[in-house]
């Protein structure tokens, strides 16, 4: 749904509870669409999240101590 895609592997109950909850509506066409556009932020977010915490901290070496940029250190940084 949120890559536009059908989604025709959901199961009715799914549907339906996503529904009750006022998540998701059914538009003209009978499809579903998200029903806040609040939501169209968050859910994205909510379902990237244990995927950014996983990722490695990055130490920026192209900062200096007093965290202004070093060019010469973020061009190095690339090669």
């Amino acid at each position: 749904m949120l890559a536009g895609l059908a989604a025709d592997h959901l199961m009715d109950e799914d549907v339906r509870y996503l529904i009750d909850l006022g998540l998701v509506r059914q538009d003209g066409t009978g499809g579903l669409v998200v029903a806040n556009p609040i939501y169209r932020e968050v859910f994205p977010r909510t379902l990237a999240f244990s995927s950014q915490v996983s990722l490695p901290q990055i130490s920026p070496t192209w900062l200096t101590a007093d965290e202004r940029l070093d060019p010469q250190q973020l061009l190095d940084a690339f090669f």
